[in-house]
């Protein structure tokens, strides 16, 4: 049997031009394909650089835009969350320009993106080649400089893996790297193949890299689906998919009582409520400030699930007794229906309470599929018999 090819994947500049920090959801698939070793992402270190200087050029012109807007006046009609004034603004551009380069660095080890070297390409080199206007500089020589760098980081990949690896390069670069049809100029292949390497394949996104990725035939496993590897989801898609499964949760019939029989009702009994027996979870404001979580694996049918516990605003209602109400703390209690009965009043109560939930994400890991109330306790309650 013929040994698969291991396919390494290397991202051209403008495939990640404006996702500054990695975040759309390719990423995620293809962080899912490296992590079972099946791929491996790279990233030139030019890149890197050049995403620095764009993250840097687009910050500084997008506060020179709001330079004779009334910020205060802007915040206050949207109802956004943004400086009072631009030397506040400058400021808070300033700290996130100075942390870019950690936070992409941090994020593409989250990722498991292996940074490639600027290559060790002699100035005589660069030098002939600008002479010659050979791609990727223009036809003048004058411009391609970082362009010819990155040629050089895929070169020497193409050299040192020799064709036991296929290289995919994601560029669309139609003008220094591919033709208008996206294929590699010939000139650009003829490099390739004096190295030795096999014949490289473009894409020109990286949505349609992954797509191509599907395809082929080295990527087919006999794995199952619980059995592949779950990449770690980032802050944003965390509280995504958090807040997600509280908006499900919301609506659901709780127990507010210890002991209820024949309920299939999430419990809430640790919760200190004047409501009787059951109720309804009428609304979930989680805080997302809170959120401790981590991977679980992934169930039978491939799902990765997150174990997560966070803190939340919870709102219940249901039926509570009359002579209850008028011992209770009123200010955590809203009368919905002062006479339901001779007995019952129907009322909502406001809690702060403390939730274990089990996630399930889809397949890809990339966006919430499902949830389970694990625990809810009332945090007033812990707080009291902590005393």
């Amino acid at each position: 049997m013929l040994q698969r090819k291991r396919v390494a994947v290397v991202i051209d500049s403008n495939a990640v031009w404006d996702d500054w920090l990695l975040e759309r959801d390719v990423w995620t698939r293809l962080a899912i394909l490296s992590g079972h070793g099946l791929i491996e992402v790279c990233l030139p270190e030019v890149v890197v650089q050049e995403l620095a200087r764009g993250y840097k050029r687009a910050l500084n012109n997008l506060v020179a835009g709001l330079e004779k807007l009334k910020l205060t006046k802007l915040a206050s009609l949207l109802e956004l969350n943004v400086p009072p004034n631009i030397a506040d603004l400058n400021d808070s551009t300033t700290e996130k320009i100075a942390t870019y380069v950690p936070r992409l660095r941090a994020r593409l080890a989250e990722l498991g993106v292996t940074t490639l070297p600027v290559p060790a390409v002699d100035q005589q080199t660069m030098l002939t080649r600008a002479l010659e206007a050979r791609k990727p500089f223009d036809a003048e020589g004058k411009n391609g400089y970082r362009d010819s760098l990155i040629w050089y980081t895929v070169l020497s990949m193409c050299k040192d893996r020799g064709p036991s690896t296929k290289i995919m390069f994601v560029t669309d670069n139609t003008k220094d790297f591919c033709d208008t049809k996206g294929e590699l100029h010939e000139s650009l292949l003829e490099e390739v193949v004096a190295t030795g390497s096999s014949p490289i394949v473009t894409a020109r996104n990286l949505r349609l890299a992954v797509q191509y990725l599907k395809d082929v035939e080295h990527l087919d496993t006999e794995l199952e689906l619980d059995e592949f590897p779950v990449v770690t989801p980032s802050r944003e898609q965390i509280e995504a998919i958090i807040t997600a499964a509280c908006e499900q949760i919301a609506g659901q019939r709780v127990t507010t009582a210890e002991q209820v029989e024949y309920s299939d009702a999430s419990d809430f009994s640790g919760f200190h409520t004047i409501i009787e027996d059951e109720a309804d979870l009428q609304d979930i404001q989680p805080d997302l400030d809170t959120i401790e979580w981590e991977l679980a694996g992934r169930d039978l049918d491939g799902r990765p699930m997150l174990e997560v516990s966070l803190d939340a605003g919870v709102t219940l209602d249901g039926m509570a007794f009359k002579a209850d109400y008028y011992g209770a703390d009123v200010d955590s209690v809203s009368v919905l229906d002062g006479d339901w009965n001779d007995h019952y009043m129907w009322v909502a109560t406001y809690h702060r309470g403390r939730l274990s939930l089990l996630v399930y994400l889809t397949v890809d890991g990339m966006h919430f599929d499902a949830v389970e109330l694990v625990n809810a306790e009332d945090i007033v309650r812990e707080a009291i018999s902590e005393d």
